[in-house]
């Protein structure tokens, strides 16, 4: 029910309240693990109260945050670089609001890696020595529901959904 293709060609990632009132949400994560490669994702993000979805990659060790938006509108959507205890090594947050359809790429190489949207780059930084280390990374897409980059759904919110047209991996 959390993740499915549309029939227009979109993979769906939905977050569902049950009547419970508890959520249940779609996540997809690769079985490979990749290193410094490229990596990218045409993609429609929930923009909404209590949603935090997010495009990124991860090993034990660290993770790069392709494209993370939060709900909590306390936080800036952005792009960081972080050791598996949350302390960032890089980040950086968006100037404008992430609205639409947008392609959002990684290019992860051995000196630096580089963030795109839309074919463009908006944000580079010095690979850190600890992303240096042969480790991939696999590649996540997930619709995550409340918690801290969440913040507060509203009551009447039932359902939220985020749409991938494509992923690629070079």
């Amino acid at each position: 029910d959390n993740v499915y293709q549309d029939g227009r060609g979109d993979l769906v990632l939905k977050a569902i309240r049950g009547a419970s009132g508890m959520w249940t949400s779609g996540r997809l994560t690769t079985s490979e693990s990749f290193y410094q490669t490229t990596v990218s994702a045409k993609i429609l993000f929930p923009d909404q109260s209590g949603m935090w979805p997010a495009f990124w990659m991860e090993n034990v060790s660290n993770e790069i945050d392709i494209m993370e938006l939060y709900g909590n509108h306390s936080w800036f959507d952005g792009s960081a670089l972080h050791n598996s205890r949350y302390q960032i090594h890089e980040g950086y947050s968006m100037p404008h609001p992430v609205r639409g359809w947008h392609v959002w790429t990684v290019k992860w190489g051995s000196s630096d890696i580089r963030f795109y949207e839309d074919g463009n780059v908006y944000y580079a930084a010095r690979t850190p020595t600890a992303f240096r280390n042969g480790a991939g990374m696999r590649v996540i897409l997930n619709l995550a529901v409340g918690g801290a980059g969440g913040g507060t759904v509203p009551g009447a919110t039932k359902t939220n959904i985020m749409l991938v047209k494509w992923l690629l991996v070079t």
